[in-house]
């Protein structure tokens, strides 16, 4: 009888141990999730500023370049000329593959220093 006491008080402690367990995992998850949707949005405001310096940027440089050679309309043709090129870069880079596999790179990399920076805390 002492022995089932002492199997039933076994399990009862293992059951606690594994539920503990669990919820310091869900903590875990909870924690990184966090991590990414702050990371999220910071990246997003900072893309929304960059956003708005560019086009600021643009319309300042225009500007001066309209003023340069006296011209109402040359200085946002030259601006959006530089851009329609820029995107014709981007897309041949697209179509070739060529910028998704540096997105992918780059994307591994860092996902893999992430991993790494978390093991090292976890010791």
């Amino acid at each position: 009888m002492a022995d089932f006491l002492k199997i039933g008080k076994l399990i009862e402690n293992l059951t606690g141990f594994i539920k503990v367990k669990i919820e310091l995992l869900k903590l875990d998850i909870l924690e990184e999730i966090s991590k990414g949707i702050a990371s999220l949005f910071s990246l997003v405001v900072l893309l929304v500023l960059g956003l708005f310096v560019l086009a600021f940027g643009s319309l300042t440089l225009a500007v001066i370049i309209n003023g340069h050679y006296q011209s109402p309309y040359l200085g946002y043709l030259i601006i959006t000329g530089f851009y329609s090129i820029l995107l014709i870069v981007v897309l041949i880079l697209a179509k070739t593959g060529a910028l998704t596999d540096f997105i992918e790179e780059k994307f591994v990399n860092k996902s893999k220093e992430i991993i790494e920076e978390s093991h090292k805390e976890d010791e």
